[in-house]
């Protein structure tokens, strides 16, 4: 239960991110060099990179968590 509140709030929150920068991508491909371009592609790349790391962390963080209470428990 506690993993797909979480974990769904995190996937939509990356979906937002990266659907805005694809957009924001777009926006500026028509005005760019292609060595601006892959420059800004490689960025993007690095902040989903980030972002991801992030939330999986703090989704292992929240389960370790967990986990300490159910053993607790038992």
């Amino acid at each position: 239960q506690l993993h797909a509140e979480v974990s769904l709030d995190k996937v939509e929150r990356l979906m937002d991110q990266t659907r805005e920068g694809v957009e924001y991508q777009k926006a500026l491909m028509s005005k760019m060099s292609p060595e601006e371009e892959e420059a800004v592609q490689a960025e993007l790349e690095a902040l989903q990179r980030e972002a991801m790391v992030s939330d999986l962390t703090s989704l292992h963080i929240i389960l370790s968590s967990q986990r300490k209470r159910t053993m607790l428990i038992f």
